[in-house]
C-alpha cells in the first residue's frame, strides 16, 4: 500500500511525502503476504518519499531535493520503476512546440557515508534527451545518460590468502564490506577486497 500527499506552496515551491508498506530494499517496497517473518507478523510502514521541489518563474527548470522518484528518463533496464533517489536533482526542458521538446537532467546522490571520510560513495548522473511526435499516432523518446559511481570501486586486499583452508574465515570479513544479497542485482559481482 502507498499513501502520498503533495502540497503546492508559495513562490514556486512544492513538497511531498509518501508512506508505503513493504520491505526496506532499495529497488522494491513490495509486501510479501504473511509479513516479513511469517506467522502473522505485522507489516512495516516506511517513509518512501519526502521531498521539496522548486520551479522558478521560468517553468522549464525544476530543482528537487530529498527522497524522490527517479529524475531520469528510461525504462526498467536502467533504473527500476519503484526505486527512489536520495539527494538533489535539476531537470530542464525546452519545448519547440506542444509535441517536441529536448531535456537535460543532472543529479547528485550520496550512496554510503563513512563518518565524513573523503571516501564517501556518491552517484553523479547526467542525461540529455528528446521527445518527438511527428504525427498523432507516433511518438519517439530518446535519451543518453552518464552515471559516475564515485568511490564504489573495490581494491584488492593483498593480505588475502588464496588458500582453500582460509576461504571460509576470510569470506566472512570480505563479504561484510559488500552489498547484501537482497540488494545485489543484474550481474553485480563480488571481489575480495
Amino acid at each position: 500500500a502507498r499513501f502520498g500527499l503533495s502540497s503546492d506552496l508559495a513562490f514556486g515551491f512544492k513538497t511531498g511525502l509518501r508512506l508505503s508498506t513493504g520491505n526496506a530494499q532499495a529497488v522494491s517496497t513490495s509486501q510479501t503476504l504473511g509479513g516479513s517473518s511469517s506467522n502473522f507478523s505485522k507489516y512495516s510502514v516506511l517513509l518512501d518519499r519526502a521531498w521539496v521541489q522548486w520551479t522558478p518563474h521560468q517553468p522549464h527548470v525544476t530543482a528537487i531535493v530529498g527522497r524522490f522518484a527517479s529524475p531520469y528518463f528510461g525504462g526498467d533496464l536502467i533504473w527500476p520503476d519503484d526505486m527512489n533517489f536520495d539527494g538533489a536533482a535539476v531537470k530542464a526542458t525546452h519545448a519547440f512546440n506542444d509535441a517536441n521538446k529536448v531535456f537535460a537532467n543532472v543529479g547528485v546522490f550520496p550512496l554510503m557515508e563513512f563518518q565524513g571520510d573523503a571516501a564517501d560513495a556518491w552517484l553523479y548522473g547526467a542525461q540529455v534527451g528528446a521527445n518527438f511526435k511527428p504525427d498523432a499516432n507516433s511518438q519517439f523518446d530518446i535519451g543518453l545518460g552518464y552515471y559516475d559511481f564515485n568511490n564504489i570501486e573495490g581494491t584488492f586486499d593483498p593480505t588475502y590468502r588464496d588458500e582453500a583452508s582460509t576461504y571460509s574465515k576470510a569470506d566472512k570479513s570480505y563479504l561484510a564490506t559488500e552489498y547484501k544479497k537482497v540488494v545485489r542485482q543484474r550481474g553485480n559481482t563480488l571481489i575480495r577486497i
